[in-house]
Parts: structure tokens; sequence; C-alpha cells
């Protein structure tokens, strides 16, 4: 979301923390890939703050490391490391939190999707939430996987055909949408541990009729827990197919 269009409708509270909504398009991942100006997995190595010359608004300036690039459109990695803005920091004794906004701690691995374009925006990441993935390694053999916000990983992808100029067994497939499951708490020699269910597996409900037709009635579904789920490489394979 660009700052300018961002109205911080915040209604900040000197000593206090602030936390308000803030609206993000709803895109489809493959959107996400094909607007960022920049996308890569890195690592998060400096945080800093600054106050905005108002004094009513603070920033958190966060340097990543860049170990692989997927998109770069504008240049923006300069040395191996790129500067990513976001609102929220520290102004006088007040925390300014921004509902959206994700907050960093040096060290953190991740796949960002940014904006990248010499504007200032409150979350320079595509689509808010979607336009960043947290890294998590199994505790044995040291792999890597791609989870979203909630702590989620991806399952499998649902594909819309072969990325363009590539014919045969060597075509990668189109990514169109993640299918998420749920919550890994952690991964150990390739064995998920799951987040407890608060309920029973919800079975589908029953069929209904409507003017003459059986037509099934909406059900609760459960996310899946598959016995494996995508490596941080394999998705990097495919967002590549993207972003070409």
């Amino acid at each position: 979301m660009q700052l300018g269009r961002f109205t911080l409708a915040l209604g900040l509270v000197l000593g206090a923390v602030v936390a308000r909504a803030s609206t993000f398009e709803p895109l489809a991942f493959r959107d996400v890939v094909q607007r960022a100006d920049l996308g890569f997995h890195g690592a998060v190595v400096a945080i800093h703050e600054s106050v905005h010359p108002g004094g009513r608004m603070a920033f958190t300036h966060v340097r990543f490391r860049v170990d692989s690039t997927i998109v770069d459109r504008h240049s923006g990695i300069v040395g191996g490391h790129v500067m990513l803005t976001f609102a929220g920091g520290t102004v006088a004794s007040t925390r300014i939190v921004v509902a959206g906004v994700p907050t960093f701690a040096v060290g953190d691995e991740v796949v960002v999707f940014a904006h990248h374009d010499g504007k200032t925006y409150a979350n320079p990441c595509i689509g808010g939430d979607r336009g960043l993935l947290r890294v998590l390694r199994d505790r044995a053999s040291q792999v890597a996987y791609p989870v979203d916000a909630a702590s989620r990983a991806i399952a499998s992808f649902e594909h819309g055909g072969q990325s363009p100029g590539q014919v045969g067994a060597a075509a990668v497939p189109v990514v169109d949408e993640p299918v998420f499951t749920d919550v890994v708490l952690s991964i150990e020699a390739g064995t998920i541990a799951w987040r407890p269910r608060a309920t029973p597996a919800s079975p589908p409900l029953p069929e209904r009729t409507d003017r003459g037709g059986a037509v099934r009635a909406s059900s609760v579904v459960d996310p899946p827990r598959p016995d494996a789920i995508v490596t941080l490489a394999s998705f990097l394979e495919c967002v590549r197919a993207i972003a070409r």
C-alpha cells in the first residue's frame, strides 16, 4: 500500500500502542509475483527506526541479505543487500504498530515480493501478507520450507498450464495458487508437527435439492495435512516460471 494513499487511519494516540485496520487489494498469487518490483529469498541482517519529520509517525527500515533473486525490475539490490521500509516504530515513548504490516527480527529467513520503485509504502510487500513468506527449516536436516504469516505450509499448487517457451518433459508448471496446509508447528527429520485441532474433522453437509436438481451444500473443510510439503527449492523453481 503506497503511503500517499494510506490515510493513517491509525488515529495515532501518543503514549499508547496503536493498531488499526489497513486494507490491501486481494490478489491471486500469480499477480503478487508479476506485480513485484523485487522478489527474493534472503534473511534479515539489520533493523533500525526513524521518525517522520512531523514527529508523529515512525518507520522501520529492514536490511535484507539477498541469497537468491526471483525478480529485480529496478536494480534494487546493492552489494547483495536491499533495504525495505515499513510503517511503524517508536515515537518517543509510543510504540506504533500498524495492522497488516509485518515485524521482523534479525536472522529471520524470508521470501519477499515487494514494491521497490522509489516510493514509500506503509507495507511494501505486494498484497500485504500475500507478498511475504517465512522460511521454516527441518530441525534435523535443515531442509527449508516456505510458510505464510499463519505458519501454514504449501501442500501443492494449482497449475495453469506450462511456462511460455517450454515444451515436453522439461516444461515447468505455471503456478496459479498455492494450496496451504494446516498450521505447522515444527518439522524434524521430515516429520511434521501440526497444530492440535480444537474439534474433530468436519464431515461434509448432506446434499439438498434446489429447483429439482441435487446441489451439494457448503461444507467446512479442514486444511490439508499431507505427509510431505513443498520445499523452498521447489517453490522458488515454480515461482520463477511466473516471473519470466
